[in-house]
């Protein structure tokens, strides 16, 4: 009877002290996916541009990138700390959200862009590199 006692005790301990560990390891996890998918299509397209993959695939890879960047805010909205994520994404909530909405605006801008055929140095001007350096300065640990 002891050994049930124990594990019931164990059992007891870790249900009251694991949930919020437990509860925001997959949101974290979650959001550091769709960071490397956005990552991957953003290494795709600089192939692209470099003349070193195809250029017919510019509209797919900027399709992803938007579907992906329109789903990084309710990725954070969990308020999970912890990844490579610095806590002001949550304390300046809304500059984080602010810079997220350009950013979908631009890679949209481009994904239009890229529609007819337009070569890839004419259309990817639209996403300022600059804009991705600025947020992961403020918003991610390196």
């Amino acid at each position: 009877m002891r050994p049930r006692l124990a594990l019931a005790v164990a059992s007891i301990g870790l249900c009251i002290g694991v949930p919020a560990l437990a509860a925001s390891q997959p949101a974290i996890e979650y959001r550091q996916y769709l960071m490397k998918t956005l990552e991957a299509q953003f290494q795709a397209i600089t192939l692209i541009y470099i003349g070193g993959a195809p250029a017919e695939n510019l509209h797919s890879h900027l399709t992803a990138a938007l579907l992906t960047a329109r789903m990084l805010p309710a990725a954070f909205e969990p308020r999970a700390p912890g990844g490579a994520s610095q806590p002001q994404i949550w304390t300046k909530w809304d500059d984080y959200a602010r810079h997220m909405r350009e950013f979908e605006a631009r890679i949209a801008i481009a994904l239009e862009a890229s529609k007819d055929g337009t070569p890839p140095q004419d259309v990817l001007f639209h996403i300022d590199a600059i804009s991705c350096r600025e947020c992961h300065d403020r918003y991610r640990r390196h």
